[in-house]
């Protein structure tokens, strides 16, 4: 074999060789290019599958999705409904509110009136009252002095009829005398005699006062001895010993005389029932 031969079976082996890879890399690549198109037409399937999956679940949300808008609105306008409703309930409350306040505050204002009235007829009841106490005490006044009066009315009475008696009896006593006197020729003068009654010994008590502390009653009277004009000494014992003043017997009846207050009594002090009436100072008995 010539040299160009071996240079072209060389070369037709290398081109065999060549041929050969390029048929094994064709082969190879055809087998992975079936694969590939076999996992992507897979992969097709899936994504196809997924898709209409997805295409459901999208109808199916676009279904929510327009019940949840339907729902919502149909909420909102429920809310609007509600909120106008409260809006008007609250418009009336706070009418309400305010209608309360006012009569509140009229109540209020009629009750301050009311109690300033009450505070008025307060005072004015304790005025009165004030009054009527006042009243209530000069009554009291007027019915003991009243009861004074009546006790000087009564006394005044006794006095008067014994005056009228020993009136009697003197001008019949004086008649008497008169003429004892001018049968036995003495003086008919009856001031030259005025010093011969002299009061006997006796003391009593005082029995009662007139209001102006002036008048009294005392216990003893014609029968002890007295007579008009008799002047006694008053005195008290206890709680200690004290003199009073001297008083004077304006009428006398039997057993008792009323006597006056000669000038004052010492320091102003005053005769009280109970008093000892005596013609000497000294222990009784």
């Amino acid at each position: 074999m010539t040299h160009i031969g071996k240079i072209f079976v060389i070369v037709l082996m290398v081109f065999s060789l060549v041929f050969l890879t390029l048929s094994t890399v064709v082969f190879m690549t055809e087998r992975n290019w079936k694969q590939e198109v076999d996992k992507l037409k897979a992969d097709l399937s899936k994504k196809s599958g997924d898709l209409n999956t997805a295409k459901d679940e999208k109808a199916n949300l676009e279904r929510q999705f327009e019940a949840a808008v339907k729902d919502k609105d149909l909420a909102t306008t429920q809310a609007d409904q509600q909120v106008g409703q409260l809006k008007d309930e609250i418009t009336r409350r706070q009418n309400e509110i305010t209608d309360q306040r006012q009569k509140v505050e009229t109540s209020l204002e009629n009750a301050r009136l009311a109690q300033l009235d009450a505070e008025a007829k307060t005072k004015d009841i304790e005025k009165a009252r004030q009054l009527l106490r006042d009243v209530q005490l000069e009554a009291g006044e007027y019915k003991k002095q009243e009861k004074d009066l009546k006790d000087e009315i009564f006394n005044m009475r006794r006095e008067l009829a014994v005056a009228k008696q020993n009136n009697k009896y003197l001008r019949d006593n004086v008649v008497t005398l008169q003429n004892v006197i001018q049968s036995n020729g003495l003086d008919p003068n009856p001031a030259k005699y005025s010093q011969l009654s002299v009061p006997p010994e006796v003391d009593g008590e005082i029995v009662r006062s007139d209001a102006a502390n002036k008048r009294f009653q005392i216990s003893i009277g014609s029968d002890d001895g007295l007579v008009a004009g008799h002047e006694l000494f008053v005195y008290r014992l206890q709680p200690q010993p004290e003199f009073l003043g001297k008083v004077k017997v304006q009428t006398v009846d039997s057993d008792q005389a009323v006597v006056t207050v000669i000038g004052t009594t010492p320091q102003g002090k005053k005769i009280r029932e109970g008093d000892i009436v005596s013609t000497k100072i000294g222990p009784r008995g």
